[in-house]
């Protein structure tokens, strides 16, 4: 396990929005947006060092990890690490990483854990919109000024809000994000945790 690598570990090299745009154009005009597998390949053969991913270990983030086992193994994986989390999803990421050999990154806030508590107290309870913007906004924030792409297991099924979500995505600000799982729908996961007999965070 690492933590937040220092500004200087930034990936050299961005492309350009019109560049972009062209290139997450031809892909979908090619189809590639419904075969996870090859999603991932694109964007990693396009970004390069560019690319990363961001997991809390739950179902869809798991597939994507098996799957970059073979894609991209040394990949950089974030999971946002606010101070609140269960000792067993703590574990349990400590387990993927040593299992499978993930080049994890546990990214965290400026303050952290009994830092973070002596200034701000039970801040959860008095205002959770500004404890979860400092404990998980700005610190992924920071992790996309670093990186062009980003790798998310958001589906279209996980709610409402997401309907329209597409495998990818160009955001404010340059930002691809890469969504393989996108037109997914639970019997897909479900189907796929088993044939793969991944584990499933408790």
């Amino acid at each position: 396990m690492a933590l937040n690598p220092p500004p200087s570990a930034r990936p050299s090299g961005r492309l350009d929005d019109a560049t972009l745009s062209r290139e997450v154009d031809a892909a979908r005009a090619r189809g590639i947006g419904r075969d996870a597998r090859a999603v991932i390949q694109w964007a990693h053969d396009l970004l390069g060092d560019g690319l990363m991913m961001t997991t809390s270990f739950q179902k869809s983030g798991m597939i994507i990890l098996h799957m970059l086992r073979e894609i991209a193994p040394h990949l950089p994986v974030y999971f946002l690490d606010t101070g609140f989390h269960f000792p067993e999803t703590l574990a349990f990421a400590e387990r993927v990483r040593r299992e499978w050999n993930v080049n994890l990154i546990f990214q965290r806030a400026k303050l952290f854990g009994e830092a973070f508590r002596a200034q701000h107290g039970k801040l959860y309870e008095r205002d959770p919109d500004l404890c979860c913007h400092l404990n998980k906004v700005e610190p992924q924030a920071e992790l996309l000024e670093r990186y062009q792409g980003w790798i998310a297991g958001v589906r279209r099924d996980q709610a409402d809000t997401r309907e329209g979500a597409e495998s990818l995505e160009i955001l404010e600000g340059g930002t691809l994000r890469v969504q393989p799982l996108a037109h997914w729908v639970r019997s897909d996961v479900e189907a796929y945790l088993r044939a793969h007999d991944i584990p499933v965070h408790p």
